[in-house]
């Protein structure tokens, strides 16, 4: 992964908005969904247009819930190969 873990509801509002800054657009393509108990897995395209370039980035998710929010959010992706 290229980015490392974070943690807390501070740091993570801060993670997030600061890679929503550079976000002009972005549209999300779920390719497969499967969902396990409380997790849910994701495997989708991501399309952004992000600090001025396209980027289409496969991706896959995991997602824990606990009630109604998002407990644990990982995402997994190779930046190295240039988008999908």
């Amino acid at each position: 992964m290229p980015f490392g873990p974070v943690a807390g509801l501070t740091a993570i509002r801060k993670a997030v908005e600061g890679y929503l800054s550079r976000t002009a657009s972005q549209h999300i393509e779920i390719l497969n969904l499967a969902v396990a108990g409380n997790v849910v897995l994701t495997e989708r395209l991501d399309h952004l247009q992000f600090n001025g370039e396209r980027f289409d980035s496969r991706v896959m998710g995991a997602f824990e819930i606990s009630g109604d929010k998002i407990a644990v959010w990982r995402d997994y992706f190779d930046m190295s190969k240039g988008g999908y």
